[in-house]
């Protein structure tokens, strides 16, 4: 009888003897992730040690490339592995097997340094942090840069001290001043501020109000990790999509030429000025599946500059071409996702039911 170990390693010999040289990079790491975890879906979980492990090392090693991560992510969620938020309390430098799930790496945070990472870790030890002030209190106050503490806060890495970011986020000039009033203090040899070091000594009181709503906690969590992890703002808007029969960013090299739907969260705008002085613009939008690119050229721009802010939800017919391999999405209508509507099919029944009657007709004739 061939163990689980054993027929993950055939696999992977299949896929790796079945895919080119040439493209023995992010294919094949995606191609063995999904097709080994498939196979091997109906074992045990403890048991599925060498997928989790292949995904943990496959993200590492992409961990800058965030479009690489959302695919990773995608495909974890089809073989029904999740891929956990960024933790201060589990968290390492890199992505981590946790169980039959991967945590997320705090080196892939923006502006989180591996300095700043590992000195987390060392204090952590094995005992986890307890609450935002036992955090501040151990862990070196060189390390808690405003940049830093809006990263971990906006990403979710205090979740498990504080589920509310928003205080979090509006606490963090006074976050700061306790940490350089504790450095302060042990400089001049003063007696601490934190007293004998319990969680009471320190004066830290979060602001009392509400939480972010669902977008703003996706933005923020979008601006720290580079991609939507929690959530995605066009979940809610699932069955709206497959009405509006709109293609998803991953299935846009399926395309060869055409014309086809997309939607996204519009993150960027980049506005350039042509030779005669008319503006074109190009879009970057994120779907549930990764970022893309839209070019408007001058008339659609100027028709739809006031749907171009920062977090609209869009609905966009685009021309597909390709260039030389590359995919170039072109905008011939933007829309604001709510008010896009499905493909009209009346001309289509009509001309069905007119040859439907004349079929019937002949039919009768001949009996």
């Amino acid at each position: 009888m061939v163990c689980t170990a054993d027929r993950e390693a055939i696999l992977i010999t299949r896929i790796r003897a079945a895919v080119p040289a040439a493209l023995v990079s992010v294919t094949t790491a995606m191609s063995l992730a999904v097709f080994v975890a498939t196979e091997v879906a109906s074992v045990p979980p403890r048991e599925r040690v060498l997928t989790i492990t292949f995904f943990a090392a496959s993200m590492t090693a992409d961990m800058h490339n965030t479009d690489k991560i959302n695919a990773y992510k995608q495909d974890m969620l089809r073989i029904g592995t999740t891929l956990l938020p960024p933790d201060v309390n589990h968290s390492f430098a890199n992505f981590t097997a946790e169980g039959s799930a991967v945590r997320f790496g705090l080196g892939a945070l923006k502006n989180v340094g591996g300095q700043v990472i590992d000195a987390i870790a060392q204090v952590r030890g094995q005992e986890p942090f307890s609450t935002m002030t036992n955090f501040i209190e151990r862990v070196d106050s060189k390390h808690l840069s405003k940049r830093l503490l809006e990263n971990l806060i906006g990403s979710g890495a205090f979740d498990c001290l504080e589920p509310n970011r928003r205080a979090l986020f509006e606490a963090i000039e006074h976050i700061s001043y306790i940490a350089s009033k504790k450095a302060n203090a042990a400089k001049s040899s003063q007696r601490s501020l934190f007293g004998g070091a319990t969680d009471n000594a320190i004066t830290f009181k979060l602001p009392d109000v509400p939480k972010w709503d669902g977008l703003t906690s996706l933005q923020k969590e979008f601006d720290s990790l580079g991609f939507y992890l929690s959530d995605h703002p066009l979940n809610a808007y699932k069955q709206q999509i497959e009405q509006l029969q709109l293609t998803p960013s991953s299935m846009f090299a399926t395309v060869s030429a055409g014309n086809i739907r997309v939607a996204g969260v519009l993150l960027t705008t980049t506005v350039r000025t042509g030779k005669k002085g008319q503006k074109y613009a190009f879009l970057s939008l994120s779907d549930q599946e990764g970022t893309y690119e839209v070019t408007l050229f001058s008339e659609i721009y100027s028709q739809s500059v006031d749907l171009l802010k920062v977090g609209n939800l869009l609905a966009v017919e685009v021309a597909v071409k390709k260039d030389n391999e590359q995919l170039r999405l072109t905008a011939n209508k933007i829309y604001n996702l709510n008010d896009m509507q499905p493909f009209t099919s009346i001309s289509l029944k009509v001309a069905a039911t007119s040859q439907l009657r004349d079929c019937l007709m002949k039919f009768k004739h001949y009996q």
